[in-house]
């Protein structure tokens, strides 16, 4: 076999892969839940794909085509901190269920060393599919969403492809898709204008959010339209834009609390007692507020230096089906019920140093998108720098494959526009 068909065999087969991969990611749980006593099958295949994009990642960075040093640098760092959070809960963690337990932080990272390779190297195959892959995404989830609106009425249960429990992730994804597709085609990324009827088209992907029952749709909505329509269009189309917002977000109220009779669950947005229990309740052991929970894990590591800044083990809450938990996890194992947030989960695992690790990532990321003279982009660094902190308190989106391969694949778009040129 010649160099030149064998590098030809090489490129289909990195395209392959990462196509595979991101199918896989966007519908493993519906597939999973479909095929019957398939669910313990569906994460060993998950846990490989995860590792075999772990080690493309590094077969990139060791081959010097990561287009951005830093992300060697900052897989370096994370390498370093999770090895010292390892050899500080040696006799609690096995070194397996610490491999498991890194996938997490480690995949979140590679996602951003691929999509920025595969992006550079075969736009011309891999944006366009890619582009459709996130309209047929959206498209095939408001058909699953009514369905489950159906049975379910507005609640957790509309998690569209994410399933039970899936809908916040469903709400934050959707709302960044919708947002990065108004750039690209409403009317096209080398434009400051926005075509309204475009617009509107491309607003109605965003369906799901109003029938499922994600308290977090109404500031990022308002986000949503603060940041796509600020000084981008006149004023006169900024106030039809208002009015059509107002409409909306009366959809929401209607079709939210109406739907489940609670009408006084308006009281978390203006009732303060109620707001602070919501948030910061503990009695609840099924279903813990969010912070809650965050509390009882600074109270139970406060004391303790190394647990502190570093965790108390990367997996420590992993592996109930395959590798087992450790004696810690089933301990604190009712912690983890019920909506997770990143900054707990990071947290108990990694300690205030991952925490910090992931911000500050984050941050180098999108700050890496180059500005330009287009105030749509300055605006979608600002709304996505606003999301991504919003997704650290709200739940464990970072952590989703599919929900971080999306982020890093939207970035980096937006950082290599040039290299892509018109291909979408």
């Amino acid at each position: 076999m010649s160099k030149s068909s064998l590098s030809e065999y090489s490129k289909k087969a990195e395209v392959y892969l990462f196509l595979f991969s991101i199918h896989y990611y966007a519908y493993h749980t519906i597939i999973s839940s479909l095929l019957f006593n398939f669910q313990n099958e569906d994460r060993i295949i998950k846990s490989i794909l995860d590792f075999i994009i772990i080690i493309w990642s590094i077969f990139i960075l060791y081959n010097k085509k990561t287009y951005d040093k830093m992300y060697g640098k900052f897989i370096g760092i994370l390498l370093l901190i999770s090895t010292a959070t390892f050899l500080f809960n040696y006799d609690e963690v096995s070194f397996l269920t610490h491999l498991n337990g890194l996938r997490d932080p480690m995949l979140m990272v590679c996602s951003f060393i691929i999509t920025m390779y595969i992006i550079n190297e075969h736009s011309e195959y891999i944006v366009p599919r890619m582009n459709k892959l996130l309209i047929y995404f959206c498209i095939i989830n408001i058909p699953v969403s009514f369905y489950q609106f159906s049975l379910y009425g507005a609640s957790d249960g509309v998690g569209g492809t994410f399933l039970l429990g899936g809908s916040g992730l469903l709400t934050q994804i959707l709302f960044l898709i919708n947002f990065f597709l108004v750039l690209i085609y409403a009317p096209d990324i080398n434009s400051d204008k926005i075509n309204i009827k475009k617009f509107i088209i491309i607003l109605l992907l965003l369906f799901p959010t109003f029938i499922n029952e994600t308290k977090i749709s109404y500031p990022l909505f308002a986000l949503y339209f603060v940041f796509l329509f600020k000084g981008t269009i006149s004023i006169t189309k900024s106030f039809a834009v208002l009015v059509l917002g107002f409409i909306i977000l009366n959809m929401f109220q209607i079709i939210y609390f109406e739907t489940l009779g609670e009408s006084d669950d308006m009281d978390i947005f203006t009732n303060k007692d109620y707001l602070t229990a919501y948030l910061f309740s503990t009695e609840d052991k099924e279903d813990m507020s969010r912070f809650g929970r965050v509390e009882i894990a600074y109270d139970l590591n406060k004391d303790v230096p190394h647990k502190l800044l570093l965790g108390n083990g990367y997996g420590i809450f992993k592996g109930q089906n395959i590798l087992g938990t450790v004696k810690r996890g089933d301990y604190l194992n009712y912690l983890y019920k019920g909506t997770v947030l990143f900054i707990f989960d990071a947290f108990m695992q990694g300690g205030i140093f991952l925490i910090i690790y992931v911000f500050l990532f984050f941050w180098y990321a999108i700050y890496s998108i180059k500005r330009g003279s287009y105030k749509k982009i300055i605006n979608f660094r600002y709304f996505i720098m606003i999301f991504i902190f919003i997704a650290g308190v709200y739940n464990t989106f970072y952590f989703e494959s599919f929900c971080i391969f999306i982020t890093a694949y939207i970035i980096n778009y937006l950082r290599f526009q040039n290299n892509i040129g018109k291909i979408q």
